[in-house]
């Protein structure tokens, strides 16, 4: 009697603990996934705040290069009238 009791018991708790560990390893997977996303994301947000900043700053290379080509030949003549 006292072992097909233990054995029951023993059953029972086994199939408990396979269902619990289940559930972990179901919320496990769910954080993962979670923070895959969430790394993803930043990534994404990263890569289009350099691009912002590489194409602002090239921007501001060309403006750059525009005034001194337009100002340069008002530099030179400017020199030659004195």
């Amino acid at each position: 009697m006292f072992t097909a009791q233990r054995w029951l018991r023993a059953r029972f708790q086994r199939r408990r603990y396979l269902w619990m560990m289940s559930g972990f390893r179901h919320l496990q997977l769910l954080a993962r996934d979670w923070l895959s996303h969430r790394y993803t994301a930043a990534v994404v947000i990263q890569s289009v705040v350099r691009m912002w900043s590489a194409r602002k700053h090239l921007a501001n290379m060309h403006h750059s290069a525009l005034l001194i080509q337009v100002s340069s030949p008002l530099i030179l003549n400017t020199a030659a009238l004195k």
